[in-house]
């Protein structure tokens, strides 16, 4: 019986860690680590920008299958990106008609804030 216990514990904590956010994009300091986005965030800072960078676990309304990424909020427009900082989508801003947000956010932790 302990023996059971023991194995649906350690097949929930193995299929938990599918989504841990600990470590996203193979570095340990995204901000730091990842050119393209220390890019954006110095623009935004040069430029006097409001900018909030957060690591995300998100499922693809299409596919339906959870991914990690990183979205940076810019004003009211959420921009979401894949490790290789290639736009994946926008959401927000004063277009409605602009979206093509397809990510559903389900965790997300901030890693930066300007504000």
């Amino acid at each position: 019986m302990k023996l059971l216990i023991y194995l649906i514990l350690l097949s929930t904590t193995l299929s938990c860690s599918k989504t841990n956010l600990n470590k996203i994009c193979d570095v340990d300091d995204p901000i730091t680590e990842l050119g393209w986005l220390a890019d954006i965030i110095a623009d935004a800072n040069a430029n006097s920008e409001n900018i909030k960078v957060s690591k995300a676990i998100v499922k693809n309304k299409d596919t339906n299958k959870k991914e990690k990424m990183l979205i940076i909020l810019r004003g009211q427009m959420s921009c979401y990106y894949n490790c290789s900082g290639d736009s994946l989508g926008i959401s927000g801003g004063i277009n409605p008609n602009a979206n093509t947000n397809k990510y559903e956010v389900i965790k997300s932790e901030e890693l930066y804030r300007n504000y």
